[in-house]
């Protein structure tokens, strides 16, 4: 850049402002040659985020056409329990619609002992009454038939005993915890399982003077299985090694209590979730196309137009999405129509069929009593619909990858495009730049140029003025 230039001003001739007439005609030249290219950098940029804010839109409407085959969205299923204070359930879409009945005759727990002596201080071993394991003893017992055996590095409170027992259940990757618990005036050694189930018992625990025989142990819960009676007229028995158990597929039991009565299981298809997934669909399609006009608009008033008015692979892209939409399949989607007593059987190809169809804004609405009525009469066939292969979330996908794919798609292709003109402006305007820094340094020579001329006139005027004055005096 040009550094500049001082203000001069001589006698000879009036006085000339360089710094003035340097910058106005440096604007000057930056009116003529940047700002074209800037503005045509700044309508680029405008475009590029006009794009990628489309993009983003389209994102999000795959990801709700997504949520659509989720086991939140179409293929949901929903579960009542008549005695949630008894069970809970949880599903997913491989469970068939009905009603199961389940009566809890035992829950599965873990096995659990107690020793049937202790010590008033479980945590001080340096007296003798304290002490529950001697200097070189060992205890042991074993866990799902796992021997878990420590021995004394010195003498041992019961503090100690338990900490080494914990860390040698957890070296053998067993599920178990030995703790202490006060009965009275004394501290207890408590055994107990990790694992429910009649397999994960504790056994052939070690006779010790302080905590008494192993034998004599108290036995105070039973490792057992979980069992229920599944079905009504002639139930059948199940049992589990836990309380969460799949009862039949898709449909897992949660148990918390027995129960004397028999609970009821109804499961049928989630409509509601159904529903609020297909508005979600439509809202972000919706949405799309708002954002679609807000960059293409044109305003007869003002006549300002969005970024993306009149390119034409924005028509092609509004035009991409109706054909989207309007997307027909033959999935053999097929439901009876009863009219008047008769019955004719009908297939499912298309969303318009559903009550999912354009308003007059260009705009899917939902005509919600016909969804409706298909999704509680014919729940089946709006599945297919939507999850067979070659259906609509299967094709719907497809084209929208095909918009959106990083290299070939649609939008990479035109962000391609404006970078490259981006790169363009960029090296044109340092092209300008380098033009307009000549065009000044050449001004600034003249100038230069100039201020010697008057220098020199000046020099000569004085010594006119000198001449002239010596031959008055003569």
């Amino acid at each position: 850049m040009l550094e500049p230039m001082s203000d001069i001003s001589w006698n000879f001739f009036s006085d000339i402002d360089y710094k003035s007439i340097l910058d106005k005609y440096k604007k000057a030249l930056e009116a003529q040659y940047l700002k074209p290219i800037e503005e045509k950098a700044k309508n680029i940029n405008e475009k590029n985020v006009a794009i990628l804010d489309i993009k983003k839109s389209l994102e999000n409407f795959k990801s709700k056409v997504e949520a659509l085959f989720s086991e939140s969205g179409i293929t949901a299923k929903t579960a009542t329990v008549s005695d949630d204070t008894v069970l809970t359930v949880s599903t997913n879409d491989n469970v068939a619609d009905g009603v199961y009945y389940v009566k809890v005759k035992q829950v599965a727990t873990v096995d659990q002992w107690l020793s049937n002596s202790g010590v008033e201080n479980p945590f001080d071993a340096s007296e003798s009454d304290n002490v529950v394991l001697s200097s070189g003893k060992s205890f042991s017992f074993k866990y799902h038939g796992v021997t878990i055996k420590v021995t004394a590095d010195g003498d041992w409170s019961l503090s100690d005993l338990i900490n080494a027992l914990n860390e040698k259940a957890e070296e053998k990757g067993l599920h178990l915890a030995a703790s202490m618990v006060k009965v009275g005036s004394v501290y207890k050694l408590m055994l107990t399982g990790g694992d429910t189930g009649a397999d994960f018992v504790i056994s052939e625990i070690s006779d010790n003077a302080k905590l008494g025989n192993g034998s004599d142990y108290a036995h105070i819960q039973k490792a057992q299985d979980a069992k229920v009676t599944f079905g009504e007229t002639t139930p059948v028995t199940i049992t589990s090694p836990t309380n969460s158990f799949e009862l039949v597929e898709g449909l897992t039991i949660n148990l918390k209590k027995t129960s004397s009565s028999t609970v009821m299981i109804e499961v049928k298809n989630d409509i509601k979730s159904m529903k609020q997934k297909i508005h979600e669909f439509v809202d972000a399609y919706n949405e799309l196309v708002d954002k679609i006009k807000s960059y293409t608009d044109f305003d007869a008033q003002t006549y300002e137009t969005g970024p993306l008015f009149g390119e034409s692979y924005v028509t092609d892209l509004k035009a991409s999405l109706v054909d989207l939409v309007l997307t027909n399949v033959d999935v053999n989607a097929k439901f009876n129509e009863d009219w008047g007593g008769s019955s004719t059987v009908q297939e499912l190809h298309n969303l318009g069929q559903l009550g999912i169809d354009f308003d007059e804004k260009g705009h899917l609405e939902i005509k919600e009593y016909k969804l409706t009525w298909f999704l509680e009469n014919h729940f089946d066939a709006v599945k297919k619909l939507f999850t067979e292969k070659g259906g609509l979330i299967e094709k719907v996908t497809e084209k929208i990858d095909k918009i959106t794919d990083p290299t070939s798609g649609f939008v990479a292709l035109v962000l391609d495009t404006y970078q490259e003109k981006l790169d363009l402006s960029k090296s044109q305007h340092e092209k300008a730049q380098k033009e307009i820094d000549k065009k000044l340094k050449e001004l600034q020579r003249q100038f230069l140029e100039l201020e010697q001329v008057k220098m020199q006139m000046k020099q000569l005027q004085q010594t006119l003025e000198t001449y002239f004055k010596v031959d008055k005096e003569d």
